[in-house]
Formats: structure tokens, sequence, C-alpha cells
């Protein structure tokens, strides 16, 4: 069976071509499609390469952010202070500027404001508690103010409220877990300390989302125990209220969580005994009220993977699984309270301490650890409906040059 231009289109935009074999029948014009010449396409799913020509160098727990155009991929183990922006429309790498950049550092933070990357914290030669501002369009850094009462630390995490930044929790160099943080306005590079009244217990490897208008923490690594509280920061009183604990999900650390629009989902990690596939749903409230998601069809429990918000779904892929590392995942709907499996095939090579980003209409993964422990510089992008592929700017070019057959 042949496509004419006009019905090939229409295949693709309508996601019409499961079960179609690609072929090219002389030089390529679609970039964002030559990796399927030759595959079979079975679903409405489709797993991309991304390119390795001038990507950073191999690392793992770098940070990622997406600017709306491209990924900026920075930071990481080995230490580092290069960094590359990848963009999805062309499938290409740019290498990022170093001067003025932070020391080498990983397990730092890093938060996209609408204009520049911020980066903060970390491990490198020593804990830090400096940062820069990375500005794309000028590819040039501008150090952030260091403050004076927070101390440096690891492992914390950091969330854009839209005006400022917001650090908490972590680590330090005397071993110490931490309860303490501080909001950061790029404006005035300026930083404030955060209230520690009421605020939730120290740790680490926990989870932090904004709302909108406040940040909720929840989970982590306590120094002796893996914890199930949390608590709800208002930025505009300096307060602390806790999350409710009725219902509450099972004690884990290392897992995902990500902001709906109007609930928190918490799901995967490690947790006593090894590692959970389960979750919940927490609506902030008076009181606030868990829901657990269902585990039927959930991907198996791992932790350090990447987990990644939609719009509609939360995206899970990659991590660390009873026996090593492992290449799938699962796709979580909270309107249907239901669990489908993210395609397998043509997925990148399992891994564990990767990142991931959406992306419009893809979740780009990148770096990570391999099964013996080597840094990649490889990743991926997964489109849950592979007609997205067209939406990213690519030139359709001589559509006459393709051909779909049935297998």
């Amino acid at each position: 069976m042949k496509w004419t231009c006009c019905s090939l289109l229409a295949v693709l935009m309508l996601g019409l071509a499961p079960g179609l074999v690609w072929t090219a029948e002389n030089s390529m014009t679609l970039p964002a499609v030559n990796f399927l010449e030759g595959k079979t396409i079975s679903s409405q799913e489709v797993w991309m390469p991304t390119s390795t020509d001038g990507a950073p160098s191999a690392r793992y727990v770098p940070t990622l952010v997406w600017t709306g155009t491209e990924v900026i991929v920075w930071g990481g183990s080995p230490h580092t202070e290069a960094g590359g922006r990848y963009n999805p429309a062309t499938n290409t790498w740019t290498a990022m500027s170093t001067e003025d950049a932070p020391d080498p550092r990983s397990q730092h933070t890093a938060v996209w404001t609408d204009s520049e990357m911020i980066v903060w914290g970390g491990v490198g030669t020593t804990q830090y508690k400096t940062g820069a501002r990375y500005d794309p369009a000028s590819d040039t850094w501008t150090p952030t103010a260091v403050p004076t009462s927070i101390s440096p630390r690891r492992r914390h995490s950091a969330v854009w409220t839209g005006e400022a930044m917001i650090v908490w929790g972590g680590h330090n160099d005397s071993d110490d877990y931490l309860h303490t943080g501080g909001l950061y306005w790029p404006g005035t590079d300026t930083w404030q300390e955060i209230s520690v009244d009421a605020a939730p217990s120290p740790r680490t490897d926990h989870t932090a989302v904004w709302t909108g208008t406040e940040m909720i923490v929840w989970g982590g690594w306590g120094g002796a125990d893996d914890l199930a509280t949390g608590g709800i920061y208002d930025p505009g009183t300096n307060a602390w209220s806790p999350t409710e604990m009725l219902d509450e999900p099972v004690a884990r650390y290392s897992h995902t969580a990500v902001w709906t629009g109007n609930q928190m989902i918490v799901w995967g990690g490690r947790v006593s005994g090894g590692y959970t596939n389960t979750g919940a749903r927490y609506t902030p409230g008076d009181p606030g009220v868990w829901t657990a998601t269902s585990n039927e069809d959930a991907p198996a429990g791992r932790d350090t993977f990447a987990g990644v918000w939609t719009g509609s779904e939360l995206l899970i892929w990659g991590g660390w699984i009873t026996g090593g590392p492992t290449n799938t995942g699962g796709i979580y709907s909270p309107a249907s309270d239901q669990w489908r499996a993210m395609l397998a095939a043509a997925a990148p090579e399992a891994r564990y301490s990767h990142r991931a980003v959406w992306a419009h209409d893809s979740m780009i993964v990148w770096g990570g650890l391999d099964g013996a422990n080597n840094e990649l510089d490889s990743g991926g992008r997964y489109f849950p409906d592979w007609s997205g592929i067209f939406n990213d700017g690519f030139e359709l070019g001589d559509m006459t040059a393709w051909s779909a057959s049935t297998p």
C-alpha cells in the first residue's frame, strides 16, 4: 500500500499509522523520522534517540530544564562545569560557555525562570552555597549573591514561584540533615532565610512541588529512617503547616512528585526493605486529603528514575529496580486512576540517576548510569502520540520521498 503526499500527511497528523513499515526511497528530507526507516509502527507511541554528536560529556545526576525551545543540561558527576543545550526541533546540541560558570558540581538544583536557568548548591571539591544564573540568549553566566545565613548543601530541593527560587532541606558537609532554606530573588540578587517554625523534620532525597501559591515538601530520608511526613510553605507569610497524615502513603525517599494543577501525585521510590510501586494523590485543604493511586498495571517499584507531568498524565521511566537498571516505564492518568505500560521498543538503554523534562509533546531523557555504572551521554524522546514529531518545526520536505506499506 503506497501513500501519496496528502494521504501520508493525513495519516501522520491523525495518528493512524500503526502497523505500517516506513522506507525511504531517496534522499532524506525528514530528519525527525529518519530513525523510523524500516521499522514497524505498531502503536501511536514512539521513542526517538537524541543525537550524541556534540552532546555534553557522559554524566549522571545532571540537572535538566526546559526553556520552551531547548533543554539545558548542566553539571553532574563526574563533577563538571560544562553543559549543553539540546534543540529537539533539529536534534542538535550547542555547547555552553563556561566563563563565570559555577564551580564543577553535582547534586545541585536548577530552576527555569522563563528567561534564565538558576543553578545553586551541590557538591564538588566541597559543598556549596554558591550558584549562578545562565542566560541562553547571550550564552552568559552571572554569579548569584552568596547567602550569609543559609548553609551549603546538596541533595536539597528547589522550586520556582514565578518571582523567587525556594531552596530547602538537604545534607551538609558536617553530615547534618537540614530543615532550613531560603528564597532567592534574581531581580534584586538577594536572599531571605525561611522560617524553621513548624517546618518538616530535616531530610534529603525528598520532593517539592509549587502549587502556584505554596510549596509542598514530602517524604525523604532523615538520616535514620525514610519519611512519610511533609509540610506546606507559604512564602507570603513565611510560615509552614503540616501535610495531612491520615491515609498518607508509605514512607519513602528517591521518589517522584508532580503538581497537576490541583493535586500532588507521589509515586515510587525506596522504602524499608526495597522499592515500591505505590503512590497517592494529595489534595491540599483544611484538612488535606490523600487518595491512593491504583496499583493495577503499575510499573515495577524503583528509585532514581525520572517522572514528568504532561499536563494530563504522569510519565515514569527508567531507574533502579530489583535486579538492576531498567528501560521500562508507565503512564498514569489521574482522571481515570489507571496505569498503562509505556512503549519499550526503541527505548534508550536501561539506566538510573538520569534526568527528564516534558517538552511540549514529548518527554526528553538524558544521561545517567548503565548497569555497569558507566556514565552515559545518550538519551531519547518519548512521544505518547507520535504525530507530535511534526509539531516541533521540522520541515516536511518532499513527502513523496517516503512510502508506507503494510507488513
